[in-house]
C-alpha cells in the first residue's frame, strides 16, 4: 500500500512540475509579447484577409481561425508549444472530405515566411482538390 501512495505522489509531482514549466514557457513566449493575438498579429492578419475568414477563439496558447465557404470549411489552429509554434490546418471539402496538414516552427521564425509556406501549400492543395472539377 505504501508503494502505491509513493507512486501517486511522484506522478502528482511530475504533473505539477510540467504545468509550472508550461506556465513559465508561456510567460516568456507569449505573455511578454502581449498575448497570442498580438504575438502572431501578422500571421493572423494574413490568414484572415478573405472576408469569409474570422478568428473564432483566442486563448493564452491558441488562436483558432475559421474560413467558411459555400462547400468548404477550413480551420487554422495556431498553438504555442515549448519553444515552437504549431499551425494545424483542417480543410473540410464537401466532395473530398477532410484534409489535414501541420507545420511546426521555432517560435521566433518569421511570420511572413510561415504565411508564405502555408500559402504555397494551400495553392497546391486547392489545385489538387478543385483542379479536376
Amino acid at each position: 500500500m505504501i508503494w502505491f501512495i509513493i507512486i501517486i505522489v511522484i506522478v502528482v509531482l511530475i504533473v505539477v512540475a510540467t504545468m509550472n514549466k508550461k506556465d513559465e514557457t508561456l510567460k516568456y513566449q507569449v505573455d511578454s509579447f502581449g498575448g497570442m493575438a498580438k504575438k502572431y498579429e501578422l500571421l493572423i492578419s494574413e490568414l484572415t484577409k478573405h472576408e469569409q475568414t474570422k478568428v473564432t477563439k483566442v486563448t493564452r496558447d491558441t488562436v483558432v481561425i475559421l474560413w467558411d465557404g459555400n462547400s468548404t470549411k477550413m480551420n487554422f489552429i495556431i498553438t504555442e508549444i515549448y519553444n515552437k509554434v504549431q499551425i494545424d490546418w483542417v480543410g473540410n471539402f464537401s466532395i473530398y472530405g477532410t484534409q489535414k496538414h501541420q507545420w511546426t516552427y521555432p517560435h521566433t521564425y518569421p511570420q511572413d515566411k510561415i504565411y508564405s509556406e502555408i500559402s504555397d501549400f494551400l495553392e497546391i492543395k486547392m489545385k489538387e482538390v478543385f483542379g479536376g472539377l
